[in-house]
């Protein structure tokens, strides 16, 4: 398989506080790769490394070939990689529509961006023919409950074309539906995009992933298969006590 992205040796300190710690990171055109772990591993530092939001310590970062750790989120944003955040960045006084042409004024031409806005806003539910009955491309951001506003950056996300979709915590706050439209959204995203998922909700993991990561105080503890994780002693150590539900289910099952 041919590697989109490689981080090699990420560091990332805030002042005492090391988030992330000698991170190695592979991720292969289209994979669909889970980093999992408890409160505080360095979960979302490592997605803020990953998208340009701060830039690493040391460490290096690389995407199809080229080195792009001094870049910023903006210029990474255009080279492909597309980013959603543990609460929905969204603009609140534009409408839904316009969000999602906003958000992909770069990637489309201006005859362009109103169709695609719309037909993801349907993908994601928010169109005529979704959990947004009667559609809600006319609605202002802010009127949006918290489950919707989530829908919409992960239109606002595609609508950059992106080669890498960043996911952090995109299932939090959804309603079982909303849960169910993620969950096929994300099974049908062809596999010329390739994600990375940060998430707490196992079912949703062990649904989607090739691949799982743990993390623990910014360092991987293991990294394999789901069905691999679900066995992993150093992955029972990590959550002794305290396990999420779902992350032994396969084993059990097996």
């Amino acid at each position: 398989m041919t590697t989109l992205l490689a981080a090699e040796g990420l560091c990332r300190r805030y002042g005492s506080l090391v988030a992330v710690d000698a991170l190695d990171l592979r991720l292969d055109e289209g994979e669909r790769h889970a980093v999992i772990g408890p409160n505080g591993a360095g979960k979302t530092t490592l997605l803020d490394l990953l998208a340009g939001a701060c830039r690493p310590d040391r460490g290096r970062i690389t995407f199809a070939g080229r080195d792009i750790t001094g870049l910023g989120a903006s210029r990474r944003a255009r080279l492909g990689i597309g980013r959603t955040h543990q609460r929905p960045a969204v603009w609140p006084s534009l409408t839904t529509l316009d969000n999602v042409m906003l958000a992909g004024w770069y990637a489309h031409r201006r005859a362009r961006r109103r169709a695609v806005a719309v037909d993801l806003l349907e993908r994601v539910g928010l169109g005529s023919g979704g959990l947004g009955s009667g559609g809600l491309a006319a609605a202002p951001a802010a009127s949006l409950s918290h489950g919707q506003r989530r829908q919409l950056e992960i239109a606002m996300a595609l609508a950059g074309a992106p080669r890498l979709l960043l996911l952090d915590e995109p299932a939090a706050g959804l309603s079982a539906a909303e849960l169910d439209l993620l969950r096929d959204l994300l099974a049908e995203l062809p596999r010329t995009v390739t994600v990375l998922l940060v998430e707490h909700r196992l079912d949703l993991v062990f649904a989607l992933a090739d691949t799982v990561t743990v993390l623990s105080e910014g360092r991987p503890v293991d990294s394999g298969t789901p069905a691999e994780i679900t066995a992993s002693q150093a992955v029972r150590r990590v959550y002794a006590g305290a396990p999420p539900a779902g992350l032994f289910d396969l084993e059990a099952a097996g």
